[in-house]
């Protein structure tokens, strides 16, 4: 791993292993569903907590997801420590090595549910409204994202990306 980039790694290996798998196994699945000859790799814990690369002719697509098991009565929003962190290692990930690609798809997979954020919250110095819908519903639903929301998600993940790579 890249000295400069943050390591990751949980701290309890076994917390959420057995999503993982179900994950893992679940994408190999679907890819095996879309084509039975499918040449693709899978791998748990490598450089998110589940990576599938598909070949196809001389491309490769990954795709990198982050897993978080949690009950199902727990809310993520935008700005939850979990989802905050997932977006900054995604953004690693983007920086470092796949920049400029269509090759590269990034999943966040919780068995939690998303939240609303608060009624208001500071973005960039300026007092907004949170939007009607979630954002991470938005991000998930959306198939084009309001310039608010962008603007909103950009600056969560830079004000997080500044606190996690102060000291570097």
């Amino acid at each position: 791993m890249n000295s400069d980039v943050i390591n990751r790694e949980a701290s309890d290996k076994t917390k959420g292993f057995r999503l993982q798998k179900l994950r893992a196994i679940k994408l190999m699945l679907e890819t095996l569903e879309k084509d039975e000859n499918a040449i693709f790799y899978t791998a748990i814990e490598d450089v998110e907590d589940v990576s599938h690369t598909t070949l196809s002719g001389s491309e490769a697509e990954k795709y990198y997801e982050e897993d978080k098991n949690y009950d199902e009565n727990h809310n993520f929003t935008i700005f939850s420590p979990e989802v905050k962190n997932t977006l900054v290692s995604f953004f690693d990930i983007y920086v470092t090595s796949w920049r400029g690609s269509d090759e590269l798809r990034l999943g966040f997979y919780t068995t939690a549910s998303y939240g609303k954020e608060r009624n208001k919250f500071l973005i960039d110095g300026e007092m907004l409204d949170a939007p009607i819908t979630p954002i991470l519903e938005s991000l998930l639903t959306e198939p084009k994202l309001t310039d608010e929301i962008v603007r909103m998600v950009k600056s969560v993940v830079l004000k997080e990306y500044e606190a996690q790579y102060a000291s570097k």
